[in-house]
Formats: structure tokens, C-alpha cells, sequence
């Protein structure tokens, strides 16, 4: 990492910005190895806006495993709620990192305590008293942003850790002081409000969506089975006849809608599985994936 204050001044940042594009021509350097040093320099000798860029680079590195990336979200964590200065443009790798591991429990239960430390701040020592942080503070305002954004995103993971967290940070600031805080009834809304859209969670990476099954009405139209490929459905085989001068079977018993559906589309005998269509060969989704809900990480990765 590059060495010296952020006084350094034209060198430094020149030296950074070079580090930088080697890192995005170069995805298989272990740039985990970078981050405990550099999260020491920076705490020791401070930062400016180039550093941001630069840890922007790191978490949408492909070889930034979750461990180190954990690391980092603690540090821009800090970051994002109390530097004033900073805590904005901070939010933006530290929101790449959760869009990236979204799906992992190690995540959810980091954003879970994180929130509940950060909601804390806003609420009152005793009865009565005034809170940590003054409701009118530029920190208290970024508690609430960061914690919105989380919110935002939309993930029904995070979503579930999130939502109690403010729902408990606004019932006891209601307890204690007899009113609602401003910032915790709006998140309070925001939690509410995806809540009731119920948007279903995300497909795990490396696991594609499964093939919808052809209804009874798109039979004829081969070419709108959704498997990539068309199917040549088998033929529906005849209904059994009773022998000649034979004793009568006994009736089958009744099928379901549902089974006698399938049977329909599948061509399943009257005592025989049901054949559907194959599904389609399993393909991976290539590539990371990236932070791209929020149009400010496009315009500082430029």
C-alpha cells in the first residue's frame, strides 16, 4: 500500500492511483493480504477522498474473500457514522460489500449487531435525558441514512435482521422519552413498506432459476417452454380399453386436477410416472457480482 499521510500530497495519490488500476487489470492478485496493513496506515495517519477510491477498487476485486471483507466493512462501518466529513462518500464501498455477500449468514449477523450498536446512539441514557448523540447532529443524521440505505436495498435477508432492530431502537426511545424519534419512525415506514411489497429473495449465485413447467394452454407452442432450447413433448398415450368379452375392470380411482394436468402436458400413462421435459443443463453465472444499485458507485469507479 502506499506508504506516508495523506500530506504526501501529488506523489502519494499518483503512487495510489497507479496501485489502483493494477489492481482492476490484475483480478487474481490476493489483495486480502493488503487490507490489515492499510486499514492500520489510514487509522494512524488519516485519509482523504483518493483512499475511498481505492478501497472502492478493493471490495469489487474478485479475489476479496469474505473474511477480509468483513475487515473492511468494520473500518468503513466506523467511518460512516462518525466522520462527518467522509461518512457519505464511505457508504459507498461499504454498501458494494453488502450487495456482494448479501447472501451470507455471516453478513446478516454482522449488520444485525452493527445496526443495533448504531441505532443506540440515538436513544437516551435515562428517562428523560438526552441521548448519546444529539438528534440534531450531523452523526445522528448518518446513522439514519446508513441504516435507510440498508433498508433500501431491498434484500429479504437483510431486511429481516434490519427491520427488528429499528422496531426495538423505537420502542424504547418511545418508553424513555414519551415520543417517537423522528429518524426511527421513518425507517420504521421504509421497513414497513417493503414489507408488505413482499419482494421474493434473490437466486443464489451459480444456481440458475428452475425451468417452468409448459401449461395445458401452451402445449401447441413448443417454443414457449423457457428452457432455452425447444422440447418435442412425448405423445399422451390412449385411455386402456377392456378386453373383448372380458370381465370389466374396476374403475380407477379419480385423479387429482393437478395430476390429471400434468398427465395432460406429460404424457403420463394411466398407471405409469409421470414424463416431463428434461430441464435444461445447469449453467453458471459467470463473473462476480457487483454493487450496481446505487448510480453513485458507477460515477466514483469512473
Amino acid at each position: 500500500a502506499p506508504q506516508g499521510p495523506p500530506e504526501g500530497g501529488a506523489p502519494r495519490h499518483f503512487i495510489a492511483r497507479n496501485f489502483q488500476l493494477t489492481l482492476m487489470q490484475q483480478p487474481q492478485i490476493p489483495v486480502g493480504v493488503l487490507l490489515k496493513p492499510l486499514i492500520k496506515q489510514v487509522t494512524l495517519y488519516g485519509y482523504d477522498n483518493s483512499d475511498f477510491d481505492f478501497f472502492l477498487t478493493l471490495a469489487k476485486h474478485p479475489s476479496l474473500g469474505l473474511r477480509h471483507a468483513l475487515l473492511l466493512l468494520q473500518f468503513l462501518g466506523k467511518v460512516c457514522l462518525n466522520d462527518a466529513l467522509h461518512g457519505r462518500v464511505g457508504s459507498i464501498p461499504f454498501l458494494v460489500l453488502v450487495e456482494r455477500y448479501h447472501t451470507s449468514e455471516m453478513l446478516h449477523d454482522f449488520l444485525e449487531i452493527f445496526c443495533e450498536q448504531a441505532l443506540s446512539k440515538l436513544l437516551p441514557t435515562e428517562p428523560g435525558g438526552k441521548s448519546a448523540v444529539d438528534g440534531s447532529s450531523i452523526r445522528a443524521t448518518l446513522c439514519v441514512e446508513l441504516t435507510a440505505k440498508l433498508l433500501h436495498l431491498q434484500h429479504t435477508e437483510i431486511l429481516n435482521r434490519v427491520a427488528p432492530a429499528v422496531l426495538a431502537a423505537s420502542q424504547q426511545y418511545l418508553q424513555l422519552r414519551g415520543a417517537e424519534h423522528p429518524g426511527l419512525a421513518a425507517l420504521l415506514g421504509f421497513a414497513e413498506k417493503h414489507q408488505s411489497q413482499g419482494s421474493p429473495p434473490p437466486q443464489k449465485q451459480g444456481k440458475p432459476a428452475p425451468a417452468l413447467r409448459p401449461r395445458s394452454d401452451a402445449v401447441d407452442n413448443v417454443d414457449a417452454v423457457p428452457t432455452g432450447r425447444k422440447k418435442v413433448l412425448p405423445p399422451i398415450s390412449p385411455a386402456r380399453s377392456p378386453k373383448a368379452g372380458g370381465a370389466t375392470k374396476a374403475a380407477a380411482p379419480k385423479k387429482s386436477p393437478a395430476r390429471a394436468r400434468r398427465a395432460s402436458i406429460g404424457g403420463e400413462a394411466a398407471d405409469g410416472p409421470v414424463l416431463l421435459p428434461k430441464p435444461a443443463s445447469k449453467g453458471t453465472e459467470g463473473g462476480r457480482q457487483r454493487g450496481g444499485s446505487y448510480a453513485a458507485v458507477k460515477g466514483t469507479e469512473g
